[in-house]
């Protein structure tokens, strides 16, 4: 989501509207970082969260909308300083190295149960690129749109690179709903009415699947 304007847009703003419209619900954004928004997911402070993926762990507090937003091949990048002379070419390459993630995210297997590796853990993507900028990091961990979104223009093109190990995967993005609040007693209605505005012609574009 994109806060502008004193408004949240974006696709998920759009279609988590129109699943509020469907059941006579009105939104209340709460801004947070991806840990933070997790764990009032957890605790029941917070009702709904929107494009996350499927875990063992969270699925012990969240209740998934049965049809996901959309499901895509997706690239993880490894990004380091421009002049940094280490080379990244193999996941034995980040042995020994401080990485920056984002706390409470999934990324990929086996990166995210390697207990081996040194990961520091930030509160969102502009976090990471200070970090690496300030050389408190080695490397982080993202992808190329939300990195891009976040970081200058001209650092982004001078002062970082991309390394030339990437992670693609097939990964299915979600709304979700916590099992504290009263709102998971819609669930099933929420995953119908779901189905129905993915499939409305204004809404196919933004979610290709």
């Amino acid at each position: 989501m994109i806060y502008k304007s004193g408004t949240y847009t974006g696709r998920n703003a759009v279609v988590v509207r129109l699943l509020a419209t469907s059941i006579k619900k009105d939104i209340d954004f709460k801004p947070c970082s991806f840990g933070q928004c997790l764990n009032m997911m957890e605790q029941g402070k917070a009702d709904l969260i929107v494009d996350i993926r499927q875990t063992p762990e969270r699925q012990n507090y969240l209740q998934y909308l049965e049809t996901p937003l959309y499901s895509e091949v997706l690239q993880m990048n490894y990004y380091s300083l421009h002049d940094d002379p280490k080379i990244i070419q193999s996941y034995q390459d980040l042995k020994n190295l401080n990485i920056g993630v984002l706390g409470g995210a999934s990324y990929y297997n086996p990166f995210d149960q390697d207990k081996s590796l040194n990961k520091t853990e930030t509160n969102n993507h502009q976090q990471l690129v200070t970090m690496l900028l300030r050389k408190r990091i080695d490397v982080f961990i993202g992808r190329e749109e939300s990195i891009k979104a976040q970081a200058e223009k001209y650092i982004y093109e001078n002062k970082i690179k991309i390394a030339p190990y990437k992670i693609k995967q097939k990964v299915a993005a979600y709304i979700a709903i916590s099992k504290k609040s009263s709102l998971v007693n819609y669930s099933n209605v929420l995953s119908k009415n779901l189905i129905s505005i993915l499939n409305r012609e204004e809404i196919k574009p933004l979610f290709p699947q």
